[in-house]
């Protein structure tokens, strides 16, 4: 994995100079399969193919929908949507996430003969910017996630967010790095988007390439607490999330917060917030009636 703004920033006006005839909005459900890794983010996400099919999974129109995505056709991820990325065919690709803090750029050239990307080293270009979006982009960012698919706004509020990405990039006080805030700041992404998989200190710290004892440094000097408790509190958070839609079951809600076992994620959730997470729903529902 490279950390390069330059090639990022190539990567980015390749992707400008686009003819784009197709945009789709992933949804959030139905929920993925529990086997599946696919991705839930809790930010919004572009998926923008550059050369060859890109294979996609993603809720869309009440079903689960997969297909190939060609050059010239977005994938959008609002912030409650999920998407699974898969890996059987050869392409390049970039993936834009925008966080509250900064927006992550990706790079990845898939070779047919590559592994499967959960299994390999990650990105192949990757770019964090300091600079979280200004006003502008994010209106420009709701408008997206909340258009429809076949507007013409849609081709307009994307290229403006193209645009708006590498501006963000190019400002100069970008080149002035904290590399210690930035590596915090790639754990972070990778626990917010890896939350609902079998997660431990080690494994966060092998596919970050740093040492468990950094990985707990970092964790502690940003939050207070440890990287399981980091990692519980995210878990936490989701979980109140899908509670306010009452179709979802606990059982689900335990899988796609990452427990195998939904009286496990029942102890935990009532040791955080006092209540089960039936009693939690049944009273936030009567506070609101």
């Amino acid at each position: 994995m490279l950390v390069n703004k330059e090639k990022i920033l190539y990567f980015l006006h390749k992707a400008v100079d686009l003819q784009y005839n197709n945009f789709i909005i992933a949804q959030s459900r139905p929920l993925p399969p529990p086997e599946s890794n696919a991705q839930s983010t809790r930010f919004p996400r572009l998926i923008i193919p550059l050369h060859n099919p890109k294979p996609m999974r993603y809720a869309c129109n009440n079903s689960i929908c997969e297909r190939d995505f060609l050059p010239g056709e977005v994938l959008i991820c609002p912030g409650d949507a999920w998407s699974q990325e898969l890996w059987h065919k050869p392409h390049q690709m970039l993936s834009l996430v925008f966080h509250e803090r900064f927006i992550r750029t990706i790079y990845i050239d898939q070779h047919q003969d590559s592994p499967p990307r959960p299994l390999s080293n990650g990105p192949d270009i990757f770019y964090h910017s300091i600079n979280k979006l200004n006003l502008q982009g994010v209106h420009t960012l709701q408008a997206l996630c909340n258009a429809t698919a076949d507007s013409p706004a849609t081709y307009y509020n994307f290229m403006a967010m193209l645009k708006i990405v590498i501006g963000n990039i190019e400002q100069p006080n970008e080149e002035k790095r904290d590399r210690s805030r930035f590596l915090w700041e790639c754990i972070q992404e990778y626990i917010e988007r890896s939350f609902s998989q079998e997660l431990s200190r080690y494994s966060i710290a092998k596919d970050l390439r740093i040492t468990p004892s950094h990985l707990s440094r970092l964790v502690h000097k940003y939050t207070g607490s440890g990287v399981n408790e980091y990692l519980t509190r995210i878990r936490m958070e989701h979980a109140l999330h899908l509670l306010g839609d009452k179709s979802i079951s606990v059982d689900e809600i335990a899988t796609q917060c990452g427990y195998n076992y939904t009286s496990y994620f029942i102890r935990i959730f009532r040791k955080y917030f006092g209540d089960s997470p039936g009693d939690y729903r049944n009273r936030k529902s009567s506070s609101q009636m």
